[in-house]
Parts: structure tokens; C-alpha cells; sequence
């Protein structure tokens, strides 16, 4: 990548300061333009007149008479002379002598390895296997870690209701949940009978009670989903369930848990 250099107090230029109003953004573009063309086609501060076409197509006109009015640029017959563009950019011999040496070093340091990978990977790729086993079974084990240690959480997440620790409402769930719909709960759902559970602790209706509404209202519905009806059980308002509840018969609680309590 190339570069110039533009004072950043050009906008206070004692040339600058002299264009025309109306030209000041155009001229001074004009000239920006014309260093880096100067720069990209190596012509120390020279500019063909032929070539402002392609550095401003069209309506510079105007921009590059107040640049030559001001003595930002020098009108030299057949080109153009940025005033004293050496003092302040690289001259053609520095850009040059700047890239040959991009290139040694570039060599210096990567030789002729594009030509030599192909032909060398085949050769390499045994030989480099044995060696770096070990150490690709390291790193592999170290980034595989964490994940083995989220696995055996997720395994610890498998809730059944024979668990002696587990508490007796969530117990309740479950059993409604298993009797219901003929299921041993996952870790997400058991998950969410958990907090179910733990957000109605103490509260009336109790979570038990909500979730036997809510098994209720899935039915009505037609999804007969456990985790719809954990879903049902989880958002119902009071209000909303003050009439339900008590349209759930005794035997179907007794049904749904009573055997298992």
C-alpha cells in the first residue's frame, strides 16, 4: 500500500486562504487528487495535461484555474507542476528504492515457499503426523473441556420423581405430568417444573393446582402438550384460574398423583 502526505493545517494555507469561496472544496480535492496521481505514477510533482481527465472527469475547470491563480500548481506547457512536491512527498527513486527492499525482505524471510508447498506437503504430511499427535490431542482435550463438563450438568438436570431430595410439590408435578401423558421428564421441562414450582412456593392456587388447570385448559385447546400445559400453568392469572380449579374433578386428582403421594 502506497501513501502521501497532506498537511493537516492545509485548510490554513496562505494559498488556501486565497480561493474563491465557491471553489475551495473543488480546488482544493483538485489538488489531493493530483498528489496521489503524482504519487501512484511516480512523476515527482508532474501532471500530463491529458491525465486531469482521469483524475477528475469533468467541471474542474474552474478549481484548477484558482490552484494555478494561487500558486498551489504551475502551468508548464504540455503538464502541470504541483509546487514544491518534493519537499513534502517521496520522490520516484525513494518509492522504488522503498519497494525493492519490501521484496528482499519478503524473500529473505518466506524464500520460495509459494513454489515449494506444493511439493512439499505431500512429503511433510507423514513425517509431521506422529510429532504432532500429542500435541493436537492436548490441545483438542483442553478446548474439549468445558464442553464435557456441561454435558455431565446436563446429565445432573435429569429429574425423576423418585428422588428422595426432590421437593415434594415438584414430586406432585411430575407425577401429574408422567400420569397424564405417560412421560419421564427431560431436563428442560423438569427445568421448568422446577421454576414453576419455586414461583408459586406457599401461594394459592398452588403449583400443583395450576398445572392440573393448566393440563385442563390444554385439552380444551387440543394441544395436548406437556410443556404447553407447564406454559398454561406458568402465565395463568389468578383471576383467570379462580373458576377453573374448581371445575377439576377430586377423582382426576386422585388419578393424576393420588396413588403416587
Amino acid at each position: 500500500m502506497s501513501w502521501i502526505q497532506i498537511d493537516n493545517g492545509i485548510g490554513g494555507h496562505k494559498r488556501a486562504m486565497q480561493i474563491e469561496d465557491d471553489q475551495y472544496l473543488a480546488a482544493i480535492g483538485l489538488h489531493i487528487l493530483g498528489i496521489a496521481h503524482c504519487d501512484i505514477h511516480r512523476t515527482d510533482g508532474s501532471i500530463p495535461k491529458k491525465a486531469l481527465r482521469r483524475i477528475c472527469p469533468s467541471g474542474y475547470d474552474d478549481a484548477l484555474s484558482e490552484l494555478l491563480r494561487v500558486g498551489f500548481w504551475d502551468d508548464c506547457g504540455d503538464h502541470y507542476e504541483i509546487h514544491h512536491y518534493l519537499d513534502w512527498q517521496r520522490s520516484s527513486e525513494q518509492i522504488e528504492t522503498a519497494s525493492k527492499k519490501a521484496k528482499n525482505a519478503a524473500i529473505s524471510r518466506w524464500g520460495n515457499a509459494p513454489s515449494n508447498a506444493p511439493s512439499n506437503a505431500p512429503s511433510n504430511a507423514p513425517s509431521n503426523a506422529p510429532s504432532n499427535a500429542p500435541s493436537n490431542a492436548k490441545r483438542n482435550a483442553k478446548r474439549n473441556a468445558p464442553r464435557e463438563k456441561e454435558r455431565e450438568k446436563e446429565k445432573e438436570k435429569v429429574f425423576t420423581p423418585e428422588r428422595e431430595q426432590t421437593p415434594s410439590t415438584f414430586r406432585e408435578c411430575a407425577d401429574l405430568l408422567s400420569a397424564t401423558y405417560g412421560i419421564t421428564l427431560n431436563s428442560t421441562l423438569a427445568l421448568k417444573v422446577r421454576r414453576l414450582c419455586s414461583d408459586y412456593e406457599g401461594k394459592t392456587p398452588s403449583a400443583p393446582e395450576r398445572l392440573a388447570y393448566a393440563i385442563q385448559k390444554a385439552e380444551e385447546q387440543k394441544k395436548p402438550s406437556p410443556a404447553y400445559a407447564v406454559g398454561i400453568a406458568s402465565s395463568a392469572s389468578t383471576q383467570e384460574m379462580a373458576g377453573g380449579i374448581s371445575k377439576v374433578p377430586e377423582e382426576d386428582w386422585t388419578n393424576c398423583w393420588g396413588e403416587h403421594g
